[in-house]
């Protein structure tokens, strides 16, 4: 999280056009907009024209930001304030900007990093790792779930993570469950037959079950 220092507004500041743009996908320490068919370079050369600004069409946008190509993902045009602190709106006006903070701004400065912790029989003690990406996640818990991970998840990796995991067997035969409810019986069957699992639905099995403990993490911003 960050103090927002400046609020960018390119169309109330006549940078561009409203209605040279069909649609704001995002806005904020990212700004994200579909423009009209036929108009992605106008629109594009007038965002590059904002100071301390950086606009990637949606290939150019960097890999390490993980961004999806699909185009009901993200529009064709992405501006990113190059000032930590800096937002950009979709504003048409010069309306007040209330937030005193935000995040989204590009994940190797210090200010967007989290703190990771995990307890239990699948983790070794006392090991400390300079950083592991918030993408990592998803793995680290299908691993310690004994699930595999969804195919296209490919984001994400354990490769430079080994050194978290304890080398003892789990047994998960006597798991215990929060609730029966069908999200619980579902996240039971999963477990145990190891099918693909998609990372919204290994969202509600964290969120209703506990096996032995295994699975105790904590991300604090």
């Amino acid at each position: 999280m960050t103090n927002v220092t400046k609020v960018i507004r390119p169309f109330f500041e006549k940078y561009v056009n409203r209605s040279s743009v069909e649609s704001t996908v995002l806005s904020g320490a990212l700004f994200n907009v579909m423009p009209r068919s036929g108009l992605t370079e106008q629109v594009h050369n007038n965002l590059s024209n904002i100071p301390n600004v950086t606009v990637y069409k949606r290939d150019e946008m960097p890999e390490r930001f993980h961004y999806s190509k699909p185009k009901h993902r993200l529009g064709e045009i992405t501006a990113l304030p190059d000032v930590e602190g800096h937002i950009i709106s979709g504003a048409t006006t010069n309306a007040q900007y209330d937030n005193k903070g935000n995040h989204g701004w590009d994940n190797t400065l210090p200010s967007m990093q989290a703190i990771f912790m995990a307890r239990g029989p699948s983790f070794n003690e006392n090991v400390q790792i300079d950083s592991l990406n918030n993408v990592d996640i998803y793995h680290i818990a299908c691993h310690i779930l004994k699930l595999n991970p969804n195919p296209h998840a490919t984001a994400g990796s354990l490769a430079n993570l080994t050194s978290l995991f304890s080398l003892v067997k789990n047994d998960t035969t006597s798991s215990t469950f929060v609730s029966s409810s069908s999200t619980t019986q579902k996240a039971f069957i999963t477990e145990r037959f190891n099918v693909h699992i998609s990372t919204s639905s290994l969202v509600e099995i964290v969120k209703s079950t506990v096996f032995n403990n295994q699975l105790r993490m904590v991300l604090l911003v």
